[in-house]
């Protein structure tokens, strides 16, 4: 696989907690899985991208694990978002792991249903992460779920996020990534408009930087038009 263009939008890993578990950050939750509590938590399926990267933040950053939380006497529910949805609302967990853009619908019913916080990453973990996976660098102030974003969290959150972004095969001509990689460039306001998201994020600018290796058709067209060195 090869980038065509990166940067549409930001997707947040939304670390939610109820507010009744007093727990604030990423590092107080992952404290306490590894001083052996009991906590009970939903989290994303396996094989799904946002759980891979979760599973490597916890293991590689923490040092601690999803099988963890079992082992503590805990439990996991891994499921996709709606079942998550029920899960939170029923109090059957207090904390859930997704990876969402903003609003995320089934965060908004989640902090609908009960009093919640969204835990915050720590600025060491935002650069780790980045330096680490490819995931926004702290540098570029986009690491932010804005105030007001759900019922109830009423100041910014640091989070790690990664951006969107297309690719494509790499046995794909370079004459076809080259005209499709310009057509959407020299088309950026109609792109920008089809999702609020992409208008807040996209540009010029940021569509080179993928977190895997440019199509050579795409490279060609960002050196022509001065977007690459």
């Amino acid at each position: 696989m090869r980038g065509l263009l990166g940067g549409f939008s930001v997707d947040f890993y939304h670390f939610l907690a109820a507010k009744s578990t007093g727990v604030t950050t990423i590092d107080e939750f992952a404290a306490k899985i590894k001083a052996g509590e009991k906590l009970n938590v939903a989290a994303p399926m396996p094989g799904t991208s946002e759980r891979a990267l979760t599973t490597f933040i916890l293991e590689n950053y923490y040092g601690i694990s999803y099988e963890q939380i079992e082992k503590n006497g805990g439990k996991l529910f891994q499921a996709v978002y709606g079942d998550m949805v029920n899960y939170y609302k029923d109090r059957h967990v207090d904390y859930v792991i997704a990876c969402l853009g903003l609003p995320g619908a089934a965060i908004t019913e989640m902090t609908i249903s009960r009093d919640s916080t969204i835990l915050e990453a720590s600025d060491d973990l935002i650069k780790w992460s980045a330096d680490t996976y490819g995931t926004v660098a702290l540098e570029t102030g986009l690491n932010v779920i804005p105030a007001g974003t759900y019922k109830g969290i009423d100041v910014n959150k640091k989070a790690i996020g990664h951006s969107t972004e297309i690719i494509a095969s790499a046995k794909l001509s370079d004459t076809v990534a080259y005209h499709f990689v310009k057509a959407l460039i020299e088309n950026i306001g109609e792109v920008k408009s089809i999702n609020p998201s992409f208008g807040k994020y996209f540009t010029a600018e940021t569509a080179p930087n993928t977190m895997i290796p440019l199509h050579p058709g795409a490279e060609k067209y960002y050196r022509e038009v001065g977007l690459l060195k």
